[in-house]
């Protein structure tokens, strides 16, 4: 019997359609009966999948709602949620237990990755990480299998051409990115065995950074480049991020510097900070390791760095560029001011202003897996001027009655440290024009430069000054019935060693004291204003010039104290005690001019002479008494 063309056709569409239906029927009933889902998540706590709902009205293209994903290996824990997607799903190969997609277009992602902390040593504590839901922050690591029993063959997840819009969320460790983003690219996991990641990319046009809660970033936009190889979950130590190359571009509003907190802690005797302003970050990576021509550059409004008990602050470039060093390179944190003011925080006045000033952070670790480790410190102070001497009486001892009235001058300074130890090393050089002290009332005018090298402990907060050289110059008695000095008189000191405490000086050890002296007026000034006209003959030791002193300068709370000092010249000898405290003058004196001898004693602004055995006297009082 002939068949007729229209009877053949009408008969393949009703089989079709039938097909279709029964497509329809079949593959919806098996997408809301959850068995795929059970297949691929047969232990909660290792993979899971669920979804709230999931259909197909065309063969192999698979509609998906409300799809969440999370599972462990031995050594990370993750988390995904998608709000919508659609994938080209390969039907027959899930009969293998392969679930491959030709396409997956998402949106309204959430992605998490923490360590376990319990698996990796020195993890972040849990509660810097992200929680991931239907799994406890830190379970039980995944059994392993008992001996003799065969493992289920394992599932394959093989998505190509991952579309992913509106990407809301992309948490892993402590660093959270929360806005608008999407990304593009794919991967190929097999459950318990390896995971490979495509080339991928991602852009935000705009999205928060927070770091354990703490924001860093906001307004960010940008790219990035991603490559991972194939690796193994459960044998990862130490994450997947030494494991990965790529780039990231972006721009963004910055809250302050905050975020270098972490950098810094293993010197917290200085600290950055800063107010809101604007970075741009060009990071390189391969394999794990920042490349040369990675550069990072925050302009915050206003830095400050803090440096033991003084704060500079101002304009600031703060930047971090890796660069060729050798064979191999380093990170370089600097804050470059374009213009800054130092003193101590709280302070009225700042003690110094200038340009230029320069704090760089060496590393030589980097790692894109940790916060590298600093491992040099420098710090240079270009010449910087000071506006008023009155700023730095916080320098001397309370009580002392010694006091810096005004004075302008530069002041210069540089320090170098490295780790492990951290001690430091470096030198200041202090300038001063017209500067006028108050010693016990007497008002000096004069031209200092003090320099100095010194080494410090800043973990114990100790410097200590290893060789000081001041010079005074052009120094004259101010006020009514002005004495000596006599115009013109000058000194050069020299200190052998100091010990000094930040914030206030303190010598915790004598420090030898060398000087050439014009003449010797102003110490006899001190225990002798007016002379008896007796003592005529001591003229010749006022205009003995210039003369060599030696002895030992002391300094703590509330005095100052000049021990041992002796001038020695020809037929001359003159030696003296002398302390200064709680505004008053105490000290000893013994002149000698050839067979001529005098004593002076001064306390508390009294003064006696001791005309008959002066020698015997003084050493007697030297030995009995401590000024």
């Amino acid at each position: 019997m002939r068949i007729s063309t229209r009877r053949l056709l009408l008969a393949g569409a009703v089989g079709l359609a039938v097909l279709a239906a029964g497509y329809l029927v079949g593959v919806n009933a098996y997408l809301r009966s959850g068995r795929l889902e059970r297949a691929l998540g047969r232990d909660a706590d290792h993979f899971f999948v669920r979804n709230a709902s999931a259909w197909t009205v065309w063969p192999g293209v698979v509609h998906l709602r409300g799809l969440e994903l999370h599972g462990q290996s031995r050594t990370v824990q993750w988390w995904v949620r998608i709000d919508g997607a659609t994938m080209a799903l390969d039907l027959p190969r899930l009969l293998r237990r392969e679930l491959v997609a030709a396409s997956l277009d998402a949106s309204g992602v959430a992605f998490r990755l923490r360590r376990r902390p319990e698996a990796i040593p020195g993890a972040a504590p849990p509660d810097q990480t992200p929680p991931i839901p239907g799994l406890l922050n830190t379970p039980a690591p995944p059994e392993a299998p008992e001996a003799g029993v065969p493992a289920p063959a394992s599932w394959r997840i093989r998505l190509a051409g991952v579309t992913l819009k509106r990407l809301r969320e992309f948490w892993i460790g402590g660093y959270r990115f929360a806005g608008d983003a999407s990304a593009a690219g794919g991967f190929d996991l097999y459950l318990d065995h390896s995971f490979a990641l495509d080339h991928a990319t991602a852009s935000f046009r705009s999205g928060s950074l927070l770091l354990a809660s703490r924001p860093l970033l906001d307004g960010a936009a940008g790219a990035i480049q991603f490559e991972l190889p194939a690796f193994d979950p459960n044998h990862l130590v130490g994450g997947f991020l030494p494991l990965a190359s790529g780039s990231l571009r972006l721009h963004a509003r910055l809250d302050g510097l905050g975020f270098l907190d972490p950098y810094l802690r293993q010197v917290r005797w200085i600290e950055l900070g800063g107010s809101p302003g604007a970075v741009d970050a060009d990071l390189r990576v391969r394999r794990g390791t920042y490349l040369p021509g990675t550069h990072v550059e925050a302009r915050p409004g206003r830095v400050t760095a803090r440096l033991l008990d003084d704060e500079a602050s101002g304009r600031c470039k703060v930047s971090w560029d890796v660069v060729r060093e050798g064979g191999g390179a380093k990170g370089s944190l600097v804050a470059a001011f374009d213009e800054f003011q130092l003193g101590r925080p709280g302070a009225a006045r700042p003690r110094a202003r200038g340009r230029g000033l320069r704090v760089e952070i060496v590393t030589r670790d980097l790692r894109v897996a940790a916060l590298p480790a600093p491992a040099a410190l420098a710090v240079d102070l270009p010449p910087a001027e000071v506006g008023d001497f009155s700023s730095y009486n916080a320098n001397l001892p309370r009580g002392a009655g010694i006091a810096l009235r005004s004075g302008t001058g530069l002041v210069s300074a540089s320090l170098r440290a490295a780790a492990p130890a951290w001690e430091a090393t470096g030198g200041v050089d202090l300038r001063g024009r017209e500067v006028v002290v108050d010693v016990q009332g007497a008002v000096l005018r004069g031209n200092l430069r003090a320099r100095s090298r010194f080494r410090a402990l800043p973990r114990q907060r100790q410097l200590f000054l290893t060789e000081s050289n001041v010079e005074l110059a052009d120094v004259v008695r101010l006020g009514a019935g002005a004495g000596p000095p006599r115009p013109g008189w000058w000194a050069r000191l020299h200190l052998d060693y100091v010990a000094v405490r930040p914030g206030a000086l303190m010598v915790v050890l004598r420090a030898r004291l060398q000087s050439t002296l014009s003449d010797t007026r102003p110490l006899f000034a001190l225990f002798a204003p007016q002379r008896r006209p007796v003592l005529s003959w001591l003229d010749r030791l006022l205009d003995l010039h210039p003369i060599g002193a030696v002895g030992e300068l002391v300094v703590g709370e509330g005095y100052v104290a000049v021990e041992s000092l002796a001038i020695t010249s020809g037929s001359a000898d003159v030696r003296a005690f002398l302390r200064f405290s709680g505004g008053r003058s105490d000290g000893i004196l013994y002149a000698a001019y050839g067979p001529l001898s005098v004593g002076m004693e001064l306390r508390g602004g009294q003064r006696s002479w001791k005309l008959v055995r002066a020698r015997h006297w003084f050493e007697n009082r030297r030995a009995t008494r401590r000024l």
